[in-house]
């Protein structure tokens, strides 16, 4: 996730604005994942389809 969407360096400066930075990319990763499962004629979930969980403390 840290290479290909943009989290290796952070835009902003501050744990809050890059924790919200993290918690907006992971939306939007799990939103394309969700378009790409459902845009198959017959969903089946294995490895490559799960979904990024983040648990914010």
């Amino acid at each position: 996730m840290k290479r290909w969407n943009g989290l290796r360096r952070a835009i902003y400066r501050g744990i809050n604005r890059v924790r919200w930075q993290v918690i907006l990319t992971v939306l939007a990763v799990n939103m394309k994942r969700l378009l790409a499962i459902s845009a198959q004629s017959t969903v089946v979930l294995s490895g490559n389809a799960r979904l990024v969980v983040l648990v914010v403390i």
